[in-house]
């Protein structure tokens, strides 16, 4: 049994239980008779310069364990309302969420109803439906993976009657047929369409749910997409693919403040700027200072035969570690190394992202992204020669797209480095300090994000930006830098380091 099936056998226990203390008939009269006026959730994130960002407040998770389970449902919701989410995502289920309805009128009172709320649970009965309005919330969440398409109809029928909007959560093709009546005709009761990123029998993340998804949902439907979004760039390629909602959770919540972290998130996504990843550190003094300018990653190198390693269990390097912000991500940088050693490492350290660059293979990848612990993201080198020249071509492996299009479904960002004839055969670049030809990236066109490392100095972040700013980037994430902002091996100038973030705050 995986996790959907036990908390769906669970929500029907728990729905069979509320019926014996009320019955159907009375709640459904007391939610008729609710008079409490709600915004609407589908106009705020669709309205003219909306963030379109839809703040989740979770405490917890199956697949992360405990998240942030001392924070304080006013204190973050009134922080969503005024750092600028369009609307907010509760989770309202105990057992697994550690949520509650009551959560959701509480984040009602600290927005004084302003801010349109979504009672994000397993709903698999009209009596659930009857619980979201009387805890005022403007939308409900119905998933067509635990949801036959008769019942569905029924249950959003209900909540269009009591004044709710709704959300159809779909995960894959097969479930686009839920948007539709029996008769073909658009289901008039589902007003937006959700494409959750993650699947929820094995709880793991992939935005290639919404990328390949979105061009087969029709205009009549809203479009969001959900879980996995953790980059301001991976926003931006979202809308330009026809999402006007954004539901992020975890990338707030695991931070000490969630309002904050958003209304920083919101201005990224505006700016249309880049991530900043500083990688190869290994000195702890070196690490809090680099650290404190808020980098979005800085990398470790878990590779024995690089001048960088870090070391497998390093109490000084996990201490330091501790001490970062916690909305820079630790990343880990791995070498073919075995299965299990990454998983372990992982976890001894906390990281939030692993890089892979060596010749690791999609059937490897996919192995480690469906068994890490929590929402760490995956990062896939991709060698470019620097001799490359051409129509974005590698003499050695082809058409840079068909060199990525194998890891599409197994990773959340590729980083393209560089390739020379020093670099041993079993590693995707790096270490050298050369830089290919970036004018090689204009065509890259796949839609996943991406850092752009390789020998970068100060020069070349600053061409890049110009390059990003002209929109022949769309889908960089941001740069990566190593040896040519040292003093030596795996120690970072902080002053260019500065000089550089400056740069690229402009």
């Amino acid at each position: 049994m995986n996790i959907l099936d036990k908390i769906v056998g669970f929500k029907y226990e728990e729905v069979e239980g509320l019926r014996s203390r009320e019955s159907f008939d009375s709640i459904y009269a007391r939610a008729r008779a609710c008079n409490i006026s709600v915004p609407s959730f589908k106009e705020a994130i669709s309205a003219e310069g909306s963030s379109g960002i839809i703040a989740e407040f979770k405490r917890k998770s199956p697949s992360k364990g405990n998240i942030n389970t001392d924070a304080d449902i006013s204190e973050v919701a009134a922080g969503y309302f005024l750092g600028g989410a369009a609307a907010m995502s509760v989770l309202t289920d105990r057992r697994f969420f550690g949520g509650s309805l009551a959560d959701l009128e509480s984040a009602r009172k600290a927005t004084r109803g302003k801010l349109p709320l979504l009672r994000k649970d397993f709903v698999v009965d009209e009596y659930q439906i009857c619980q979201a309005r009387l805890a005022a919330a403007s939308a409900v969440l119905l998933i067509a993976a635990i949801l036959d398409k008769h019942k569905k109809e029924r249950l959003a029928a209900l909540a269009h009657e009591l004044n709710m909007e709704t959300i159809l959560e779909i995960h894959n093709e097969d479930e686009l047929e839920y948007l539709y009546l029996d008769d073909g005709t658009p289901d008039p009761n589902i007003d937006i369409a959700g494409i959750n990123n993650r699947d929820l029998k094995k709880f793991v993340t992939d935005i290639s749910a919404s990328l390949n998804l979105a061009e087969k949902i029709p205009s009549y439907f809203i479009k969001i997409s959900e879980s996995g979004i953790s980059s301001p760039c991976t926003v931006r390629i979202l809308h330009k693919k026809g999402y006007s909602g954004f539901l992020i959770g975890e990338n707030f919540m695991r931070t000490s403040r969630p309002q904050e972290a958003l209304s920083e998130f919101i201005k990224e996504t505006i700016r249309d700027g880049m991530e900043l990843k500083i990688c190869g550190m290994r000195d702890p003094e070196n690490i809090i200072r680099a650290s404190a300018l808020k980098p979005a990653y800085i990398g470790f190198i878990f590779y024995e035969k690089s001048e960088r390693f870090a070391g497998f269990r390093n109490e000084l390097l996990k201490k330091a570690m501790e001490e970062m912000p916690s909305a820079v991500r630790k990343t880990g940088v791995f070498v073919n190394t075995d299965i299990k050693s990454v998983l372990d490492t992982a976890e001894y350290y906390g990281l939030d992202a692993i890089q892979l660059h060596g010749t690791e293979s999609p059937g490897y990848c996919r192995n480690i992204k469906e068994n890490i612990k929590g929402e760490i993201k995956i990062i896939k080198a991709i060698a470019i020669s620097e001799n490359t020249n051409g129509d974005v071509y590698d003499p050695e492996s082809g058409h840079i797209n068909q060199l990525c299009h194998p890891y599409i479904d197994c990773c959340d960002y590729f980083l393209f480095d560089t390739k020379t004839t020093l670099t041993p055969v079993n590693i995707q670049g790096g270490g050298t300090g050369a830089c290919f030809d970036h004018d090689l990236l204009k065509k890259y066109n796949i839609g996943k994000p991406y850092f752009v490392s390789g020998g970068i100095d100060m020069e070349d972040a600053g061409k890049i930006m110009q390059m990003k700013t002209h929109g022949f980037f769309p889908f960089m994430s941001g740069i990566d830098v190593n040896s040519k902002f040292e003093r030596g091996p795996g120690y970072k100038d902080i002053k260019k380091l500065k000089l550089l973030k400056k740069i690229i705050e402009k």
